[in-house]
Parts: structure tokens; C-alpha cells; sequence
């Protein structure tokens, strides 16, 4: 058997020698011979591996009949996917045959490329080889990285294809792969989390069908929010979605990143991927935080475009912000204020935010004038409060005998949508504003 010095990285456009001599492999198998610049080995199987750049193959005779073998990719262990092409000519009609692949379908490792490359792929081509044709080359043009044949064999007696082939599943096509700038952990499920600033989904085949993942925010751990975007790119078609949480929403912390960030949100997202796209990429453009995406899977479904199912905390709770937060004595009751600070809202549909207004009373004071300023959105509105000594509840248990909380007013503001948060100030009062028994109620 002749052989070649060759360069794997070729078909990469990274080659680092260049070919010498002239020589081919040739081999015999499943009745046609094929003359290759080289042949590989199965680590695992031993199956032999034909082509690289492409060959000849020569047939039995010419009488017609048909060809089939496995079609491979060269893959990388730690690549995603990339589709390489089967070019050849048969009885005068150019056949063009796309092959994509990716990392998860991978059958082994080749045994001169140990933990560096292998054969990845699904297809089985039958090519109709007419009358009068005693041999053909092919070869990969268009490619990405080299293709390989194996499991060849022909068969007597010509049959009709349409195109002159046809394309067969040998085995399942596999699950989806994720590319992105970054993989976490979550620190209670175990999920893996893909993305940070965005990322390709590979999908196991270019057959069409429906992809569906949960979409979340990066959320800080504490008082903080994230109104983050997600764009997709299915082919020319591009769609944003805006996903708002809070830390109410967070789901478990990432163990990457413990008592700091965590996935909050999950959004179910089901976009249908038409016939012929292998690929559909994501970014957070726009966003506050990353975006991480999980549970990917591709199937066949309903008869949908593109859904977005926004997961919206109905909670009646709200996060607290503000300069001090003080305790009745008596009751144990919880009074955040003074000078002012910031509510941050479950979502941002709309509704009402209800709470208690205090005043900060001394018990020398006979009167209080306070007021607070509210802002939600564009929205903006004053509620004043004054009280007497005689109407102080109870004391701070941090000023007990000096200062105790008195009013209680209930106080209703309405939230357009929209609106993360709402701003409260203090200014213009006489003494420092509380509030207590914070409610939302959303549209």
C-alpha cells in the first residue's frame, strides 16, 4: 500500500506542511475499489475511513447499479458542528450532497488522531450509478473539514432516484448542542446553565422542526432586579424577548458563583426551525445581566412560529431599599425609612402597591408634619401625614423612650406597566418617614 504525507488541518484552512508526492491508498471493499489520498481507523470499531479531500472510486463494471456507504465529517472531539459537502459527477449530472454533523454525533475516534479528531455523522447516501459509468471521483468542496466513506458497497441492477441519490438516517440524530461564552452549575439541580453574553445552539439535524429552552437572568443575590433581552437568529429571522426578575425569582444560586449570582425567570421559548437551518444563535444585547439558557431540546411539535412564555412572579411581595430599617417594641412590626429609598416590584405588568406610612415621633414633639414624594414610572404624587405625640403606637426597640412610630396610614399607589420599582423620599418632612406591611397587587 502507497502512502502520502498529508496535513489533517487542510480542510481548515490552517495547513502546516504542504502535501508531497503523488501516491494514493487504494483499497477493495464491498465490490468497488477506491483510491484515496487516506485512509483512517476506527479507534473503537476499526472500520476504515476513505477520503479527506476526495478520490476515485472504480466499480465492478458499467453496466449501472447502486453505491451505497456511510457518510462522515472529520470532527473535532471539543468542536459544536459545521456541514461539508460530497461533490460528484455521474453520467453527466453534478450531484451535490450536504452532510452536517455535530460533536454529539461522534461514533469514535480515529486511531491516528487519538483524542484530537473522529468520524461524526448519521447518513447513509445510496448513489444511482447509470449505465456506461466504470468509475467517478468525488471529492469536498465547500467543505469545512475533510469527509470520509465507509461501509461501502455496491449493488447490481439500476433504480431511479430522484437527483440521483438519496439520503438515509443510519441512527438517531442526538440531542442539541450549546456553544456559549460561558457553562454554570446550578448549585440544587445540577442544571447547566449556557450563555453570559450569548452563544449557537447546534441543532442534530437540518430536517426542520421545533426548538424549545428556558430563558433566565443572571439576578444578583439581595435587593437587585434585571430587565435583560434575549435575540434570537433563526436564518434572516430575528425576535427579541424581554424577560424582568428580581431576586424573588431566583431559583438556586450557581455554584460558580455562591451567595452572589443565580438563574432567575425561566421563560419557556419554542421557536419552529424551517427545513435547511442547522443553527440558531442568541445574545443578550440590551440587557442589565447575562442571559443564561437551559433544557434544550428539538423535536417535532405544534403548528407554531414562535412562542414566549414569560414566567411572572405573582407574589404580593416586594424588595425593600431604604436608609434604615427600625422594630416596634411592642409589636415586632418592621418600619424601613427615614430619609427614603426603593420598593422593587415582583414584575413589571402594572398594579397596586399598598403600604402603612409613619411618622418618626419623639415624645417631646406635640406635632409632626411629614410628607413623602412617590415616583413610579412618569407618575408622581405627595402624601402628607401629620400626628401627635398622643398617637405614637409604640417605641423603636432602637430608641426605646425617645422616638416610636405614629399614623399608620394606609397608602395605595397605582403602578403603570412597565414599572420596575417605585421611588419614595422623605423630603420636606419634619422628622423621618416610615413604612410598614408592604402588598402588591398586580394586573
Amino acid at each position: 500500500m502507497k502512502r502520502r504525507i498529508f496535513c489533517f488541518f487542510c480542510a481548515l484552512g490552517m495547513c502546516l506542511f504542504a502535501f508531497t508526492g503523488t501516491s494514493y491508498s487504494v483499497e477493495s471493499e464491498g465490490g468497488v475499489t477506491i483510491s484515496v489520498g487516506r485512509v483512517l481507523h476506527g479507534v473503537t470499531t476499526g472500520t476504515r475511513y476513505y477520503g479527506y479531500t476526495g478520490g476515485t472510486i472504480t466499480l465492478p463494471h458499467s453496466r449501472g447499479g447502486m453505491l451505497s456507504f456511510s457518510l462522515w465529517n472529520d470532527m473535532q472531539v471539543n468542536g459544536y458542528g459545521h456541514t461539508n459537502y460530497f461533490n460528484a459527477t455521474l453520467g453527466g449530472s453534478n450531484i451535490k450532497i450536504a452532510n452536517y454533523a455535530t460533536r454529539n454525533q461522534l461514533v469514535e475516534e480515529y486511531s491516528e488522531f487519538r483524542n484530537q479528531w473522529g468520524a461524526a455523522g448519521i447518513a447513509k447516501v445510496v448513489l444511482a450509478v447509470p449505465s456506461g459509468v466504470s468509475s467517478f471521483t468525488f471529492n469536498h468542496s465547500g467543505s469545512i473539514t475533510g469527509i470520509e466513506m465507509s461501509h461501502l458497497q455496491f449493488i447490481e441492477g439500476y433504480r431511479f432516484l430522484p437527483g440521483g441519490y438519496e439520503v438515509q438516517a443510519m441512527r438517531p440524530a442526538g440531542r442539541p448542542m450549546v456553544q456559549a461564552s460561558r457553562v454554570l452549575n446550578g448549585s440544587k439541580s445540577n442544571r447547566k446553565y449556557y450563555g453570559y453574553t450569548g452563544g449557537s445552539i447546534f441543532l442534530p439535524h437540518t430536517r426542520g422542526g421545533f426548538l424549545t429552552f428556558k430563558v433566565w437572568n443572571d439576578q444578583h443575590v439581595g435587593f437587585a432586579s434585571a430587565l435583560n433581552k434575549i435575540n434570537m437568529s433563526v436564518a434572516s429571522r430575528k425576535d427579541t424577548f424581554i424577560q424582568y426578575t428580581s431576586a424573588l425569582d431566583l431559583v438556586e444560586e450557581y455554584r460558580e458563583f455562591s451567595n452572589q449570582w443565580g438563574p432567575a425567570g425561566g421563560a419557556d421559548i419554542t421557536v419552529q426551525v424551517p427545513e435547511g437551518v442547522p443553527i440558531v444563535k442568541f445574545s443578550n444585547s440590551g440587557s442589565q445581566t447575562g442571559v443564561e439558557i437551559s433544557d434544550v431540546e428539538f423535536t417535532r411539535g405544534a403548528p407554531i412560529i414562535i412562542r414566549f412564555d414569560e414566567k411572572v412572579n405573582r407574589t404580593t411581595r416586594v424588595l425593600n431599599n431604604f436608609a434604615r430599617t427600625l422594630h416596634g417594641a411592642n409589636s415586632g412590626r418592621t418600619f424601613y425609612g427615614y430619609t427614603g429609598g426603593t420598593i422593587l416590584l415582583p414584575h413589571n405588568k402594572g398594579g397596586v402597591l399598598s403600604f402603612l406610612l409613619w411618622n418618626d415621633q419623639n415624645v417631646n414633639t406635640d406635632i409632626t408634619n411629614n410628607r413623602i414624594n412617590i415616583t413610579a414610572g412618569t407618575r408622581k404624587e405627595t402624601v402628607t401625614l401629620t400626628t401627635r405625640k398622643g398617637e405614637r403606637q409604640e417605641f423603636y426597640k432602637e430608641f426605646v423612650n425617645q422616638w416610636g412610630p405614629a399614623g399608620g396610614r394606609e397608602v395605595r399607589v397605582s403602578v403603570p406597566s412597565g414599572v420596575t420599582s417605585v421611588s419614595i423620599s422623605g423630603g420636606g418632612s419634619q422628622t423621618g418617614i416610615e413604612l410598614s406591611d408592604f402588598s402588591f397587587t398586580g394586573n
